[in-house]
């Protein structure tokens, strides 16, 4: 509290009225001053604005998301990138070692630490199949390398993606929400020599935590599917050749345990398939059979089977976690889109 008195001027000191020039500069800092005042809270309400049309945004996705059921639904990559925006918080038995575009990334493993672990909020349309890691290295901090590549497939241009940098994906939940739980081995060896400088038979088994501080770097890779578009085949249209994808489709053949159709056109063009039975809920399948352009799905009692074509848009999310390195997505670099051709997710299918 101020104190309570009141100030008189010195006799001793003149009293002038204040000059025209001292005038104008009072006014001056006054405007200037309340428009400085006006330009913070202008802004502050964009931000506020800003922040209450994302929810809104996000509100409406997640709405069209439950909507969907078991069903696709078709997002654009800005979609998936405003759903990936969300952090999940925290996760019990996961230690976040950074964070990258929403992407978190942990090591862990039930005996060792030589497993990649990651965890990102729900986003629709993906599963196994669709979420890899790349390492580039994994370096002690005097500069040992750990990572066996000839083991992890890391330095193969032609099989980047394939069962050995794979994630395998858990659909979790907190208490608020939904998210994606991912995991892999990482083959981690260090090559010694004897005495005579050759290379050991059997390199010595590493795990993260052998680091010792250094540095792992590599990237997440994910492949959304934009542009979802499907169309179903029902007993009504069986014979009956319909437009699709470049290409016609034909229901060919419905019985107890089968459903078949022919596709005309590319089969990199057809994205994926789900089969329905009467009561509208998806059988277990139990393998498809492909041989020219004929699509052979082994389920219990089919009815329908709905196609889908997409676009696949490649996202790459460069890191780096260690010693030296930021927890934060800001001492990452931009992330990296790459559009190759489709990439089916389709059941695994023979080929004769």
């Amino acid at each position: 509290m101020k104190p309570n008195r009141s100030i008189t001027l010195s006799k001793e000191l003149p009293t002038k009225s204040p000059t025209p020039k001292i005038i104008i500069a009072i006014t001056t800092l006054i405007l200037s001053g309340s428009g400085y005042c006006f330009s913070q809270s202008h802004k502050t309400g964009q931000t506020m604005n800003t922040n209450i049309r994302q929810e809104e945004r996000i509100a409406a996705l997640e709405k069209r998301i439950a909507g969907a059921g078991d069903d696709f639904v078709s997002l654009t990559m800005g979609e998936y990138e405003l759903l990936l925006s969300r952090p999940v918080g925290k996760v019990d038995g996961f230690e976040s070692r950074m964070m990258v575009s929403g992407i978190a990334l942990g090591i862990g493993g039930k005996i060792f630490n030589t497993d990649i672990q990651v965890v990102f909020p729900f986003i629709p349309n993906i599963g196994d199949g669709e979420v890899f890691i790349l390492f580039d290295f994994v370096k002690t901090v005097d500069g040992r390398d750990f990572l066996d590549r000839q083991s992890n497939t890391e330095t193969n241009p032609e099989n980047k993606e394939n069962q050995f940098t794979e994630l395998a994906l858990d659909r979790r939940k907190t208490l608020q929400k939904s998210y994606w739980f991912g995991s892999r081995y990482v083959n981690l060896r260090e090559i010694t020599r004897n005495a005579a400088g050759e290379p050991e038979a059997y390199p010595t088994v590493r795990s993260f935590s052998d680091m010792n501080f250094g540095t792992a770097s590599g990237k997440v890779i994910i492949n959304l599917p934009t542009n979802i578009t499907g169309i179903a085949l029902k007993k009504e249209d069986m014979g009956t050749e319909k437009s699709f994808a470049g290409g016609f489709l034909t229901l060919k053949e419905i019985n107890k345990d089968r459903i078949s159709f022919q596709f005309s056109g590319d089969p990199k063009k057809i994205y994926a398939w789900t089969v329905y039975d009467v009561n509208g809920n998806i059988p277990d399948q139990n393998g498809t059979l492909l041989k020219n352009g004929l699509y052979q799905i082994t389920a219990k009692n089919p009815q329908s089977v709905k196609i889908y074509q997409a676009e696949i848009i490649q996202k790459e999310y460069p890191f780096a976690f260690g010693n030296g390195s930021k927890t934060t997505s800001e001492g990452v670099s931009s992330v990296q889109e790459k559009n190759p051709a489709p990439i089916s997710t389709n059941p695994l299918m023979a080929q004769e």
